[in-house]
């Protein structure tokens, strides 16, 4: 497993959304299917690192730091359900998704696979 995740083409990028500045990171084929993994607080991307690989095979994989989480900007305010789902949805846009499922750690309050952010954010 450890070898895996040491050649795992990790890519890591940064989109700003609604003025924060948002860290993400993507593995897999850009042309497969789209998988949007969320962590629970405290945590982060790396949360998904060990599985992330095995999902590329056959998911383009974004793995979100949430605003306050990892690499991701620490605003004052604006973490509750709306706002965040909002902001989710706005980095998903920019990256360039539509449709994509979607995945969050036991410890996160949102546990929709295959549902679209879209709808949860209106």
């Amino acid at each position: 497993m450890i070898e895996h995740l040491n050649t795992a083409p990790f890519k890591h990028a940064f989109e700003t959304v609604d003025g924060l500045r948002l860290h993400y990171v993507t593995c897999g084929s850009q042309d497969a299917e789209p998988l949007v993994l969320l962590s629970g607080y405290p945590q982060s991307w790396f949360t998904w690192r060990r599985v992330m690989p095995l999902l590329a095979d056959r998911f383009r994989v974004v793995a979100i730091d949430l605003p306050g989480q990892g690499d991701s900007d620490k605003p004052l305010d604006g973490y509750d359900t709306g706002t965040v789902a909002r902001r989710v949805h706005g980095l998903v846009a920019r990256v360039g998704l539509t449709h994509y499922n979607l995945e969050g750690s036991k410890n996160y309050w949102l546990m929709y696979l295959g549902f679209d952010f879209g709808l949860l954010a209106c």
